[in-house]
Parts: C-alpha cells; sequence; structure tokens
C-alpha cells in the first residue's frame, strides 16, 4: 500500500500548483485533496479525478489525517490555524503564489511547519539568512507551473488582451475604475479574470452582469469556470497582461510578453517595494494613457528581457521526496 500526500487547498485556483507535483510523484504516493471549500473538492474530484476530503473544521482535519495515517501533508495557502506539536506529521507549507515581497517570509514559522518550499530564486538568498538555524527545513522547489509551461505552452496562439487585477483595489475607488477603464478602452478581444474574493461579492457581481451586457467583446471567467483554477490556459492565448502587483504578474513573467501595471485610483501609484528592479520590464500606464500604454506594449516590448524568477528544473521535486516519510 502506497504512502498518502494530503493537500490542503483553500480556493480551487490552487489546484494548478500542485498538479505537476501529484504527477510527478504519482507512481509512488496516493494523493488526496483537502478543503474546507465543497466547491474546491468537488472540481478536484469531477474533473481532475482525484480523491478529496472536506473538512471545514481545522481541528478535525488533524484527527481525521491521524486516522487515516497520512503523514505527509502540503499546505496550499498561509493561514490554516496552527499546526499541533505532534511529530507523527510532516508539514510543508507551499505559498499560493509567489512574488518579490520580501515581506512574505514572515508568513513561515518553524514552530508551525516542519518545512517550507521555496520557490523564487531570490528567495533562496533571503530564507537562510532569516532563518539559519532552520537550513536544514528550508526546501527547494520548482516552480510547478513554470515546469508546465515549458512542456505545453510553448507554441499558443495570442487571442486576447487578458485583464487580471487583484481584489485590493476594489475598497478606495480602484477596482471598480479600472474594470469600466479597461474594458472601455480595449477594443479587440479582451478577457476578465477576477479575483475570487471579487467573484463572492454579490454587489460586484451585479456590476459584472452590467459590464457584460455593456461590452459584448468581453469574456468574463467565472469562478466555476474550469479555466478558473487552470488559468495557464488563460495566458497561453494571451498577447499581453493588465494587471497591478499581484504574483499573477510574476508568473506571466514566464509566457516573455509585455504586462501593463495597472493601478487603482485615478493616479498612478509608486512602484510597490521589492518590485523596483522590475519597474523597466513593465509598461506603468496613467488611467487617461491605457491605450497608449498598450500600443507601446505591443510595439515596444523586447522579448527576453525578463530575469529568471523561478527555479525550474523538474528534478528539483526530489528535493521535496527526499523529505517525505
Amino acid at each position: 500500500m502506497k504512502p498518502t500526500i494530503a493537500y490542503h487547498i483553500s480556493d480551487s485556483a490552487y489546484l494548478a500548483h500542485v498538479m505537476p507535483i501529484i504527477q510527478a510523484f504519482r507512481s509512488d504516493y496516493d494523493h488526496v485533496i483537502v478543503s474546507q471549500l465543497v466547491k474546491t473538492c468537488d472540481l478536484a474530484r469531477d474533473l481532475l479525478n482525484l480523491k478529496t476530503f472536506f473538512c471545514p473544521k481545522n481541528e478535525v482535519f488533524w484527527q481525521e489525517m491521524k486516522q487515516r495515517n497520512i503523514r505527509n501533508i502540503i499546505f496550499v495557502h498561509q493561514k490554516v490555524g496552527d499546526t499541533p506539536p505532534d511529530p507523527f506529521f510532516n508539514t510543508f507549507q507551499m505559498f499560493h503564489g509567489v512574488s518579490f515581497k520580501s515581506k512574505e517570509l514572515h508568513n513561515w514559522s518553524p514552530k508551525k511547519w516542519s518545512y517550507v518550499l521555496v520557490q523564487a530564486l531570490h528567495y533562496w538568498d533571503v530564507y537562510p539568512q532569516k532563518f539559519s538555524e532552520h537550513i536544514d527545513r528550508i526546501v527547494k522547489s520548482s516552480f510547478a507551473r513554470e515546469v508546465y509551461y515549458d512542456q505545453n505552452l510553448k507554441s499558443s496562439e495570442k487571442k486576447y488582451i487578458l485583464y487580471m487585477p487583484t481584489h485590493r483595489d476594489a475598497g478606495y475607488d480602484g477596482l471598480d475604475n479600472n474594470l469600466e477603464l479597461v474594458c472601455r478602452t480595449i477594443r479587440t478581444k479582451l478577457v476578465v479574470k477576477l479575483h475570487p474574493i471579487n467573484l463572492r461579492n454579490k454587489a460586484f457581481l451585479y456590476k459584472i452582469k452590467h459590464y457584460e451586457a455593456k461590452y459584448p467583446h468581453v469574456d468574463f471567467v467565472g469562478e466555476d469556470n474550469y479555466r478558473y483554477f487552470a488559468y495557464h490556459n488563460l495566458f497561453a492565448n494571451a498577447e499581453m497582461l493588465i494587471s497591478d502587483f499581484s504574483s499573477v504578474v510574476c508568473e506571466f513573467m514566464l509566457m516573455d510578453r509585455p504586462i501593463v501595471i495597472l493601478r487603482g485610483g485615478n493616479r498612478t501609484k509608486p512602484v510597490k517595494q521589492d518590485w523596483e528592479h522590475l519597474s523597466s520590464n513593465f509598461f506603468f500606464v496613467k488611467h487617461r494613457n491605457l491605450e497608449d500604454a498598450v500600443y507601446r506594449a505591443r510595439h515596444e516590448f523586447k522579448p527576453g528581457s525578463y530575469p529568471q524568477v523561478y527555479f525550474k528544473e523538474p528534478s528539483i521535486f526530489n528535493e521535496i521526496k527526499t523529505r517525505l516519510v
């Protein structure tokens, strides 16, 4: 009987993070998706044919894992509640999004997690400095989707512009205005993939219905759509990305295609801390100049200008395997 790896994830979008790991370890381990959302379990089971376990409460989760003799658990989000101080469990923290924000380092606590999976090259220098006494618990891991991109998305057809903002600007005259601006300005095919937090806001969903009727050339990707968690398929057919300072920007850099940074409010906000070294690679835009920025992105982008962000060697998955029990 093969040992089992449990992947504790929240939003179904994070299924895209673990699928390459599941594929790499499929012959040696069984796999189960654990979530506090029924919808996530349904998608994993019905569309990906994976075993699932719905667990609404953390205390029940630990009890069930122990009863099922599941010791290896990979968590693909940052807040799950404290891991119990029980040597029975072998826990890995895998961030749901990798960016250049060094402040994210505080989100890993050696007191709560057995290991942290480091996918970004720049973190490999920072983590050992911050956690020098826990170097043996800092594990290199390929960025799973980069491995997928290299194998599957080399000759994709570019069909549209993709707009993927974060939810953070929604509360202060940001996302709502930006969404209207992008839909009005982009006259060619546009695909909009909003953050799941926005897609669960009834008031915002009402606005989306209005935009769908007003702008028939825009395709809004819903939360229930398969493309929601397999959004690398959206990347494959996008000629460029419009976003803000989401980690999705770091990921779209792997496509080697232009990125337009549009911030909330009516004035362009300063470059976010820890992103300054990338400012020359993006097309920053003030609201009134979005059309011009899109034009410049099409004609001035230099392929190969993005720095390497992630570990991508598939063999680095073996670094995880050496820690499994």
